[in-house]
């Protein structure tokens, strides 16, 4: 008797949840959008805003009406100071499509979603640093909410990649921003 009732009480919950179509469901979903390759930053030049429109990755089309929250995010690809100076390189987001903005125009127009990212002067030949997800994750801290509330809104941002002061050339490679959302039914 006691092996029937064991089985009984979860069999109807399962049949009344059924009944009623009241499943909740949720998970984790992965949205890559890669950057152009490579990215060169110097403070030379006016900064060109990457364009995201995350509308055109089907992981995001897939699960838009459906987003709770950024479970993780990072910024990845392999990034070499080409300076002899130490650089600290920074993202910032600004609402709409890119523009050609000067890096004192991305400050006043935008957020800092990331950074700084501290990279050493490079003495002779510049050396590569492979950005981990854990190190990338960390850098993003009050930048993570403006973020979400673009990822819930329509999707479309520009990201601008400069250095915090002073005189910087770096690029990026392989270069990416990785989302993990969090959707519920």
């Amino acid at each position: 008797m006691k092996h029937t009732m064991r089985v009984l009480i979860p069999s109807l919950a399962l049949a009344a949840l059924t009944a009623t179509g009241c499943f909740v469901t949720s998970g984790q979903v992965l949205v890559k959008f890669d950057l152009p390759n490579p990215v060169h930053v110097t403070n030379t030049s006016l900064v060109n805003g990457i364009y995201v429109d995350l509308n055109k990755i089907s992981a995001y089309k897939d699960h838009k009406d459906n987003i709770k929250n950024l479970t993780d995010i990072a910024l990845l690809g392999t990034v070499t100071n080409n300076s002899g100076i130490p650089v600290d390189a920074e993202v910032w987001m600004v609402d709409g499509s890119s523009l050609t903005l000067t890096a004192d125009q991305v400050r006043a127009q935008g957020v800092r979603v990331w950074g700084p990212f501290h990279m050493d002067a490079s003495t002779g030949t510049p050396n590569p640093i492979q950005i981990g997800w854990d190190q990338s994750s960390a850098l993003f801290g009050a930048g993570k909410a403006p973020l979400l509330a673009q990822v819930k809104g329509d999707g479309q941002f520009s990201l601008y990649v400069i250095a915090a002061a002073g005189t910087y050339d770096f690029s990026i490679v392989n270069g990416g921003l990785a989302l993990v959302i969090g959707a519920g039914i």
